[in-house]
């Protein structure tokens, strides 16, 4: 009868070993993940920080505005349709970077 509880007791201690390992390597392995999850916001939140925010967009565009009217009196100067064409680029070529960034 002893002989069958040793048996079993090393059985048991076994499987809490092997429960133990287990349970420290998906520690470890979910710390590597996480370490690499905060490393890509750290990223993201870098790279935000260089935009150019919708204020300052929309003050730009309004200060362009200003200047067309005022300057040619209702008449759209070709230089000034050019730089609203190319703020209008860039706004969306950074919105579509963001969303291809984020479906990453």
């Amino acid at each position: 009868m002893d002989s069958r509880f040793d048996s079993l007791e090393k059985k048991i201690d076994t499987a809490i070993r092997n429960i133990s390992t287990n349970t420290e390597t998906a520690k470890k392995d979910m710390e590597r993940r996480l370490d690499g999850m905060n490393e890509f916001r750290d990223t993201l939140k870098d790279q935000a920080a260089t935009f150019i925010c919708r204020h300052e967009m929309d003050m730009a565009i309004e200060s362009l505005e200003k200047s067309i009217k005022d300057s040619s009196k209702g008449k759209t100067s070709w230089a000034v349709a050019l730089a609203l064409t190319f703020l209008s680029s860039i706004s969306l070529s950074l919105v579509v970077l963001l969303i291809t960034f984020a479906l990453k």
